[in-house]
């Protein structure tokens, strides 16, 4: 079941979720724009001091990538850390997975995975060159 709001919010829908997080598209009232909202899934077990620890990580990591700049690597708007759940408010980038591609039957043209695993490859880059 998706939440109404996500702190000031409001959702539209789930666009994804896995192991570790569920992802919202969700809308900016402020900036009047759609958003991804990366919500994390903590160990409802750890012992305080873990989740201070993790919580910590999180922020500490949503620092450093949002001062990222790069044309294949979303921006983060926000990140906040709330007693009962963490989330990422990131730029939204509508489309697709890969998964409908990775079947033998509708596998990409190479010229067109090598685009895709050269953009990856600058974003990575990109991103260990600023500590990420």
């Amino acid at each position: 079941m998706k939440p109404e709001h996500i702190g000031k919010y409001p959702v539209l829908r789930q666009i994804g979720s896995g192991a570790t997080s569920k992802v919202y598209l969700a809308r900016d009232p402020f900036a009047n724009r759609d958003v991804a909202i990366k919500v994390f899934l903590f160990d409802k077990h750890a012992d305080a001091q873990e989740e201070r620890m993790v919580h910590k990580a999180f922020v500490a990591e949503a620092s450093l990538a949002g001062k990222l700049n790069h044309p294949h690597i979303v921006d983060i708007f926000d990140a906040v850390v709330e007693p009962d759940h963490s989330y990422l408010v990131m730029e939204y980038v509508p489309g697709t997975t890969l998964e409908a591609y990775s079947v033998p039957e509708r596998l990409l043209p190479v010229s067109k995975v090598v685009e895709i695993v050269f953009k990856c490859i600058r974003a990575l880059e990109y991103a260990c060159r600023h500590g990420i």
